[in-house]
């Protein structure tokens, strides 16, 4: 029988450091024999689950996910929150969305963590989220244009202005910034600002960047809705919201930083990097396929994930991202627009050296992968013997 020792060293042999460090957690508290036999099944579970020479892992990630796709219907998730609720697009076009990485989704939502000492008070959270949302000046007073005097008009709602807990003055500071002009007037219920306008053109443009200055909040959260959380006999709350904007969410001092998760790929990789973005894109595709009741190796969604960010940047999977910078000129014509890729491939001359699955299939050759991916010669001469 093995020391412990002995088998702590089989261990970190073939086991990546990160599997060691989350056993010698786990087995704290054990005993001699009962720790041996756990680790040595861990061992044996490792082994097998390792990825055979010539494995073909991208085709079994291709037709695990696509497979399953096909299963997957048109369906709205909804996040009931205390003051309404938030739908975020799941299925097959978030699955679609994800996959191409477009710059544009349906739905970007954050979901926002408040510090500990701060997340059980109800009260305060709801004015955190009612300071995040994104307040235009139209949402609060009634804009008009002044043609004659070449002036803009702003007339205060004084219920809303309250709602909001916006004074004038702090209102005027943001549409000087907007229009860069000082106000003429500024009173507890009307604003005047006299642009440098000639025409009714210029000066009705002035108008709609009054109107759409904002005057509170952060730019891009549409809404923000408070989701209770129940941690034992204890309550907390978080925040979810319409829209996003990470980097400035971030700077928030009630926000938890570590916790607080933005679903856009591309603003996450903007704000915190590419290894982040290639995490939330796991994440993503993982939890929409769970929300579909699909089960799926984590393996395969990982490849996926790192095919797209290997490159230090996103990049999407389809003709315009992954599929279409292949090198060869039938591997290309295989995914889509065939008569393009080949007149295009003959009027320069272009050769293809026939490494891949899918140009070696096409003409018939021995695919690389499994027993294909080694070559072995057998002579028929017998060898003479010493």
């Amino acid at each position: 029988m093995t020391s412990m020792k002995d088998t702590w060293k089989e261990l970190e042999k073939e086991l990546p450091q990160r599997k060691i460090q989350t056993l010698k957690e786990n087995t704290k508290g054990m005993k001699a024999a009962e720790k041996r036999k756990f680790l040595e099944e861990k061992l044996e579970e490792y082994r097998k689950s390792k990825v055979e020479p010539g494995e073909p892992v991208g085709l079994l990630a291709a037709q695990a996910v696509g497979e399953r796709a096909t299963q997957m219907v048109l369906r709205t998730f909804h996040i009931a929150g205390l003051t309404g609720e938030l739908s975020v697009p799941q299925g097959m076009p978030r699955l679609k969305e994800l996959l191409e990485v477009r710059h544009q989704p349906k739905m970007e939502t954050c979901k926002i963590q408040i510090k500990k000492e701060l997340n059980g008070n109800k009260e305060k959270v709801k004015e955190i989220a009612r300071d995040m949302e994104e307040v235009t000046l139209e949402e609060v007073a009634d804009v008009q244009e002044d043609f004659n005097e070449k002036r803009i008009i702003i007339n205060f709602n004084e219920k809303k202005m309250k709602k909001q807990n916006l004074k004038p003055e702090e209102v005027a500071a943001k549409i000087k910034d907007k229009l860069r002009k000082k106000p003429e007037k500024v009173e507890d219920d009307q604003a005047i600002f006299k642009p440098k306008a000639s025409t009714l053109k210029s000066l009705r443009r002035y108008t709609q960047k009054a109107k759409t200055a904002r005057v509170k909040g952060i730019k891009g959260i549409k809404r923000a809705t408070i989701v209770e959380r129940k941690q034992g006999n204890k309550k907390t709350y978080e925040i979810h919201t319409d829209g996003t904007n990470l980097r400035n969410i971030l700077k928030l001092p009630e926000v938890n930083s570590k916790e607080t998760y933005s679903n856009s790929i591309r603003e996450v990789q903007g704000v915190l990097g590419i290894e982040a973005a290639r995490k939330v894109l796991h994440l993503e595709i993982q939890e929409n396929l769970k929300a579909q009741n699909i089960t799926i190796n984590d393996r395969h969604i990982m490849l996926i994930s790192d095919a797209m960010t290997r490159k230090g940047e996103l990049n999407a999977i389809g003709r315009h991202g992954i599929s279409g910078e292949k090198e060869s000129v039938l591997a290309n014509a295989s995914f889509e627009t065939q008569m393009r890729h080949l007149l295009t491939a003959a009027q320069k001359g272009e050769t293809d050296p026939l490494k891949g699955v899918a140009e070696r299939m096409i003409v018939g050759e021995v695919i690389p992968v499994g027993t294909g991916s080694v070559e072995l010669r057998m002579s028929n001469q017998k060898q003479k013997k010493k």
